[in-house]
């Protein structure tokens, strides 16, 4: 799998983590990583990836917030990309840890590649929808909104096939 789709898959089994849902929202990302156990495993091999001292407090203090900043996911994110683009055994490590068989695997890597065409597609309609007049405005907002139905759809199948339902 290519690296950038390796990060991509783990920032969408950990966006749950991160991001504020529901009444867990008050939890901090430690506690609820408590009730998950896929996504507790997968964190762990993320958590191997800091080593610097820095990091590693960096990620401590994420790890005890609620949610997390846009900053703090694109660290983690980053720092995801960065080792598993210079380490391919890293990478095969987190590969491994999505827990997939070899057909999961190739769902999995078109899930991700879809996904990816996806949020460059968003980016382009909301470039126009930006550049266009008034009249056309509806247009890309029906647009955006059916490509972001189609992102999530992806990546809840995504989360299932890690999960194995």
């Amino acid at each position: 799998m290519d690296p950038i789709l390796i990060a991509q898959g783990a920032m969408t089994l950990l966006k749950p983590l991160l991001e504020k849902v529901g009444e867990s929202a008050v939890k901090t990302i430690s506690e609820k990583l408590d009730d998950k156990t896929t996504e507790k495993k997968f964190w762990q091999s993320v958590k191997s990836l800091f080593i610097i001292e820095e990091e590693v407090k960096a990620l401590e203090a994420i790890e005890n917030k609620p949610i997390a900043t846009a900053q703090d996911i694109n660290l983690i994110k980053n720092k995801i990309t960065e080792v598993a683009q210079s380490n391919p055994a890293k990478a095969a490590e987190l590969q491994s840890a999505f827990n997939l068989s070899s057909t999961d695997m190739l769902e999995a890597e078109l899930l991700l590649k879809s996904a990816q065409k996806d949020m460059e597609k968003l980016r382009e309609y909301y470039e126009e929808r930006r550049n266009a007049g008034i009249e056309a405005e509806g247009q890309y907002e029906n647009m955006i909104a059916r490509t972001k139905r189609r992102m999530a759809k992806d990546e809840k199948r995504f989360i299932e096939l890690v999960k194995g339902k």
